[in-house]
């Protein structure tokens, strides 16, 4: 740490982060606080908006096959959507992936959409496209993760486990290794 901190605080001197940084240091005793308690989660609420996320989700879905005219048509494949907005519908390929296929990527989407803003059908694929999109990323990522119960083969840590204090976020090594415990990690 000490060979390192002379050249970080150049870097945030230089980059003219030196108050974001004291933010930074100043809320570390609130994340300390966070990992030690939890945060309350209200599964009801939660249940409600994966509830109203699928959904969405479903009715975006219902839209792109409907303006696309393929009740199969999957709008989670990238593969299709390319297809039917450069092979089906002839746009012009704005981005490429790596790979070199013509990019479905939401920067892409957007501008596509600015471009063809003109074209009813490419404007509602496009908008049905990123708000499945969206609401598929909500639920993936974040709403689903929480509401599902923890895997019965990772056992249970002891009720009175906790990182050392010099290995939380307030401490200064490593921020996921305790001595008691390992490499394992336990989000309250």
């Amino acid at each position: 740490t000490g060979l390192v901190e002379p050249k970080l605080k150049r870097l945030v001197d230089d980059r003219g982060l030196a108050d974001v940084y004291s933010m930074d240091r100043k809320a570390i005793r609130f994340v300390d606080r966070m990992q030690e308690v939890g945060l309350r989660v209200e599964v009801e609420r939660l249940r409600a908006l994966e509830a109203e996320l699928a959904e969405l989700r479903e009715e975006r879905a219902k839209d792109v096959r409907r303006v696309v005219g393929d009740r199969w048509f999957n709008p989670g494949s990238s593969e299709q959507v390319a297809g039917w907005l450069y092979d089906g519908r002839g746009l012009p390929i704005l981005r490429r992936t790596d790979s070199g296929r013509g990019s479905t990527s939401d920067e892409a989407l957007q501008m596509l959409r600015g471009y063809h803003s003109d074209d009813p059908d490419v404007r509602a694929f496009i908008e049905a496209e990123q708000d499945y999109r969206e609401a598929d990323k909500y639920l993936g990522t974040f709403v689903r993760p929480i509401l599902l119960p923890a895997p019965s083969s990772v056992p249970p840590l002891p009720p009175a486990w906790r990182p050392g204090r010099r290995h939380r976020a307030g401490g200064r090594l490593c921020p996921h290794a305790s001595s008691r415990a390992g490499h394992r990690r336990r989000l309250p």
